[in-house]
């Protein structure tokens, strides 16, 4: 465990929150060699967070899309190639990186390998575009782009001349074959994964680079190769994410490996996260929400994350009876879509323990009467 100095960086009211708190809810899982005995301890950062729940279980399925699933061991070693990858792309320690993706399993992947770097995943919504998408990528600073391949062309264009010094692309159809056509748009032409954009040319970024096009790729070429361990604390950067810019231009909101460790440790307690859970993530993850209590939250405990890419109410309901889902949290147009499929039928969420959202009290009953009678349903209300 590293040793980090933070005496002289907290304020007053950082103090009075964990003394509220306790430290005891900043926790580490470490398990019986089933991996089904959960004890929790504290942790310094998201990676020895993760790397414990690993080590604790790594047969464990940690993440699954459609048909596919990968250990908590097997997406350990693609975070880690992944993380090779970027290293020798030039990625830093503090570096921003905008991951410009639907909820698609690259994002998980991406967020451990940027960790493991001590890197800071910045998260950029991607129905944003043009002048909107350049903004925050202007005041983050950031060097790389993360998006899907159909994005490519369009990013290239939007972050010329400025700081992005590469993209790496992303294809939907990865690690699965259902091929599901309500998932997927059609297939988007070969693309290289690295550009240099302060030129405005389209140049490579490295000779390894020029080989590969997007990131499955990268990972098969750095399969095996681990990044130079770091130490970090709870007072480094682990997402930046910004404000929907309602009262004013949107602002970076730079929440540390502490604060989101709090928080999703607080928030699985307080909705009774058990080893074996599944966990939908069905909040869109460049959403705060999305990233640490539905993302983050399934990464660091024996739980399964599923993702079923941007929002459709059909694949959304199939999920939750194909993967048994038993928690999510999302928002109320969520539930409500759910609700008006004619087709959705208590069977669907045999297996539900926990339902979240944000929004009026009503849904309660109309979910209750109409689904199920058996899972716990609670909004938070709003003003």
């Amino acid at each position: 465990m590293c040793e980090i100095l933070t005496h002289n960086i907290r304020s007053p009211n950082t103090k009075a929150t964990e003394r509220s708190l306790g430290s005891e809810l900043l926790n580490r899982f470490a398990g019986d060699e089933a991996g089904r005995k959960v004890t929790l301890l504290t942790f310094d950062s998201l990676v020895e967070a993760w790397q414990a729940r690993t080590a604790a279980n790594p047969r464990q399925v940690a993440l699954r899309y459609f048909d596919a699933e990968m250990t908590a061991a097997e997406v350990d070693r693609a975070s880690d190639a992944l993380a090779v990858a970027l290293d020798e792309a030039g990625t830093a320690r503090g570096d921003r990186v905008g991951l410009y993706l639907q909820n698609v399993p690259h994002y998980a992947l991406a967020l451990l390998a940027l960790w493991k770097l001590g890197a800071v995943p910045l998260l950029l919504n991607p129905m944003y575009k043009h002048a909107e998408l350049r903004s925050l990528i202007d005041d983050s600073g950031a060097i790389g782009i993360i998006c899907t391949d159909t994005d490519v062309a369009e990013t290239r264009d939007t972050v010329a001349n400025g700081t992005v010094r590469w993209l790496i692309s992303t294809s939907a159809r990865d690690f699965q074959t259902d091929d599901d056509p309500r998932a997927f748009p059609p297939a988007a032409a070969p693309v290289d994964a690295a550009f240099v954009a302060d030129t405005g040319s389209t140049a490579r970024a490295d000779a390894g680079a020029s080989t590969v096009s997007d990131m499955a790729a990268l990972i098969r070429l750095h399969a095996g190769r681990k990044p130079a361990a770091i130490c970090l604390g709870r007072t480094d950067l682990a997402l930046l994410s910004y404000t929907s810019g309602t009262t004013g231009p949107p602002k970076g909101a730079m929440n540390t490996h502490g604060n989101v460790l709090e928080v999703a440790t607080t928030f699985s307690e307080w909705v009774g996260l058990a080893p074996n859970d599944v966990v939908l993530a069905v909040a869109p993850l460049f959403h705060i929400t999305g990233a640490v209590i539905n993302c983050a939250i399934s990464l660091i405990t024996d739980t399964t994350l599923v993702f079923t890419g941007r929002f459709h109410p059909e694949l959304v309901l199939e999920a939750f009876a194909r993967h048994r889902i038993t928690y999510t949290i999302g928002s109320i147009t969520v539930f409500n879509a759910l609700l008006e499929l004619p087709q959705a039928a208590p069977e669907h969420f045999a297996s539900v323990k926990t339902l979240y959202s944000g929004g009026p009290r009503s849904l309660r009953p109309r979910w209750t009467g109409s689904v199920t009678d058996s899972a716990s349903i609670s909004t938070m209300p709003t003003a």
